[in-house]
């Protein structure tokens, strides 16, 4: 089963749904949760606080990473920083964007799939019925 679990994480509610998914699994199967932000300067410390706070109060053990791109895509910033920890599982948000703007700004979930070697689970954000 898993028992290292990266959790990419935002500011977003994707990334919050993300974070609980992430810290739920690794409750289930006693695993270990590596929380990562990827992004320059102090963004996402609110974020990663957060889903720590959250991970240790479910008895997760839980640490945090917050990672500038270094020249690579988010995506595949994740995927390297996921091997790098020797995880098992990705879990990662999905923001639910239109064609038109997942090709104007990419998609970070597609290239998270794309490249990693190991399992990733992506979690949708919900839209409310119209």
């Amino acid at each position: 089963m898993y028992r290292k679990i990266v959790a990419a994480i935002d500011e977003t509610d994707s990334g919050a749904r993300a974070a609980r998914e992430a810290i739920a699994l690794a409750r289930h199967t006693r695993g270990e949760l590596l929380l990562l932000h990827v992004g320059a300067g102090r963004a996402g410390d609110d974020a990663l606080a957060m889903a720590k706070a959250f991970a240790l109060g479910a008895g997760v053990k839980a640490s945090t990473a917050r990672v500038a791109p270094d020249g690579e895509s988010v995506g595949q910033t994740v995927v390297r920083e996921a091997q790098r920890w020797g995880a098992d599982l990705i879990v990662a948000g999905r923001h639910n964007r239109g064609a038109v703007e997942r090709l104007l700004l990419g998609s970070v979930s597609e290239a998270i799939v794309r490249a990693a070697e190991v399992p990733v689970l992506l979690v949708r954000r919900v839209t409310p019925s119209a």
